[in-house]
């Protein structure tokens, strides 16, 4: 289920620029960060500049390759790393997003991609994992281990306001679909029929 607190109307996080990419996650290599700085640094300089990469986590474990990637973007390309960002935090950031990018290897739900459909925000997943059955159709899903793949995918997000709006309305549609309320009945429901039996 996704908090209440996730939803397009609230505050923005202070700090940051009007308009940029976000990621949100632990920076650990599941998290295929490499891939995303690279697809980043990929696109046109205009789009760079007008839209800022946010990186917003804390450093995991083995971090080499995510620094090596990190090294190779310059200036103004290079990422915003908030660092950890706290709970009751994480709706302003996830809402005050243009673009929200997750090319995660592996996920055991995907929480993250919930959240920022349920802000509004348009999403770029991974097809891996349990990612397509949180995104469903709402959003655009790519190879994450094709960098070429993730870019073009980013650039049509940002450059074509009707698929942005269509990702919004279907993000918002979707998140519906998983609230706590109905997780709860869910799981009622299935405690119900392993006990009649």
């Amino acid at each position: 289920g996704v908090d209440r607190k996730f939803m397009p109307e609230g505050e923005r996080m202070k700090g940051l620029p009007n308009e940029y990419i976000l990621f949100v996650g632990t920076l650990e290599p599941r998290k295929n960060l490499p891939t995303l700085l690279n697809a980043y640094r990929s696109l046109p300089k205009e789009l760079r500049e007008r839209y800022p990469l946010v990186i917003a986590g804390a450093l995991g474990w083995y971090t080499d390759e995510f620094k090596k990637a990190l090294r190779l973007l310059k200036g103004r390309e290079k990422p915003i790393l908030t660092g950890y960002i706290a709970q009751p935090h994480l709706p302003a950031i996830i809402r005050g997003a243009s673009l929200f990018v997750y090319p995660s290897f592996y996920e055991g739900f995907g929480l993250p991609v919930l959240e920022a459909m349920a802000c509004g925000v348009p999403v770029i997943s991974s097809n891996t994992s349990a990612l397509p059955e949180v995104l469903g159709d709402a959003g655009i899903m790519v190879d994450p281990y094709r960098v070429e793949k993730l870019e073009e995918a980013i650039y049509s997000a940002l450059t074509n306001d009707s698929l942005q709006q269509k990702m919004r309305g279907k993000g918002l549609e979707r998140a519906r679909l998983f609230s706590w309320e109905k997780c709860a009945k869910e799981t009622l429901n299935v405690y119900e029929e392993v006990f009649k039996e």
